[in-house]
């Protein structure tokens, strides 16, 4: 049986990763797998991620604070070529499934996202790792093949 998590605002594994910060608020090992939360706040304008799938994992974005726009489109779709645009604000919130190809940027303000990814595994692997990497900004990432390499695992 899973134990109950209580979690307070102020705890978690904090990691920067270039002037963003994320949360991890709970991971596998919390809830034995099933799913990992993570609090991210983000400077306004700032391209998040290239397109990227998740191979492994659904997500859900939810939107604290700001506004974000989430492109996405299908990944097997041949005969979708373009992204659509989602633009969410304060309480929105998407569900992105398994094998969706998606990015996403920050609006005019700073953002504040909770982003849950279940079943749990990659996602906390891959943000600890990319916060020990020496991005100037989120803006980087794009250019980062590191990127690529944790992404496609997730």
């Amino acid at each position: 049986m899973i134990p109950v998590s209580a979690i307070k605002s102020t705890e978690g594994k904090h990691l920067r990763i270039g002037s963003s910060e994320y949360i991890i608020k709970l991971g596998h090992k919390e809830t034995s797998g099933h799913i990992t939360v993570i609090r991210a706040t983000i400077p306004p304008n700032t391209k998040v991620s290239p397109p990227c799938e998740h191979f492994t994992c659904d997500e859900l974005i939810y939107v604290v604070h700001g506004s974000i726009i989430v492109y996405t489109r299908g990944m097997y779709d041949e005969s979708q070529s373009d992204f659509t645009g989602h633009s969410l604000y304060n309480g929105d919130l998407i569900f992105i499934p398994m094998g969706t190809v998606e990015h996403f940027e920050t609006g005019p303000d700073t953002t504040e996202i909770l982003c849950l990814f279940t079943p749990s595994g990659q996602a906390e692997k891959f943000f600890t790792i990319l916060s020990q990497r020496e991005l100037e900004s989120m803006n980087t990432i794009a250019d980062d093949s590191m990127f690529r390499v944790l992404h496609t695992r997730m």
